[in-house]
């Protein structure tokens, strides 16, 4: 068997082949800790712990290389279970089509998920009989890149992947938004708003059936409105970016993500 080049070296390759060195800056992302004064209790270099563990190659497989981890919500776990603890972070990757948790306490990297999404936004807990699900709105969904999204939960335990939105008797109703979006979950954890803000649209979701429930829509063309000057630019400022549940601790009100 032949020896092949350290990981880091290997990683070093990749940054060099992707063109990191010709952009004009890098964006890095930390995860934050601070309490309620607003005091700095702890940070996290989310590249830095990638690099430092046994996935550190996939920051080499980034569609943008000046931007490689576009890390886009974190939420706090509420439930323990199999490698995921309360308090953990769960964190989404955009740039990396992957979701990861690190330890409530002291920052640590713990599990590393990827599968059929990428480009994703909003992962969010979901409590079940069966313990957590994982819920986010997978932008680009198995149909390569600027396909029609979907809701998609994710078994943490196993891996295994469920699209709850669109399904076979709901695919009329397509959800599209190349770059950004956002889910917010019911209270009663039983529906979710699923925003796609490039299709100026949000659904929301039965998550057991899979079917909408409720359907909103942008108001496109404002040129007539009271005051309207008919510009473009005028009427994107009317196109919606986000729908949310409000109330329930730590299920409504979270914002759509970039």
């Amino acid at each position: 068997m032949g020896v092949g080049p350290p990981p880091h070296q290997l990683l070093n390759r990749s940054v060099v082949e992707l063109g990191l060195s010709n952009c004009a800056r890098h964006f890095v992302d930390y995860l934050h800790v601070i309490d309620g004064d607003g005091v700095l209790l702890w940070e996290v270099a989310v590249a830095d712990a990638l690099r430092n563990s046994p996935h550190a190659l996939m920051l080499g497989h980034s569609r943008n290389p000046c931007d490689r981890l576009h890390l886009n919500s974190v939420v706090v776990l509420r439930e323990d279970g199999p490698g995921l603890a309360a308090g953990d972070f769960l964190v989404s990757m955009r740039g990396l089509g992957a979701l990861a948790t690190f330890d409530g306490r002291d920052g640590q990297l713990k599990r590393i998920w990827r599968g059929g999404f990428y480009g994703q936004h909003a992962a969010r807990e979901l409590s079940g009989p069966e313990g957590a699900t994982f819920l986010m709105f997978d932008n680009w969904g198995r149909e390569g890149d600027y396909g029609p999204g979907r809701l998609l939960a994710l078994d943490p335990r196993t891996g295994r992947e469920r699209t709850i939105f669109p399904n076979a008797s709901s695919t009329s109703r397509r959800i599209r938004s190349p770059s950004r979006g956002g889910v917010s979950v019911a209270p009663d954890g039983s529906r979710a708003i699923v925003i796609a803000y490039g299709s100026g649209q949000a659904v929301e979701v039965d998550l057991v059936t899979g079917e909408a429930t409720a359907l909103f829509r942008s108001l496109e063309d404002v040129s007539r409105l009271p005051g309207a000057t008919g510009t473009l630019d005028r009427a994107f400022h009317w196109h919606m970016n986000d729908v949310r549940y409000v109330g329930g601790p730590g299920l409504g009100g979270e914002p759509a993500a970039d």
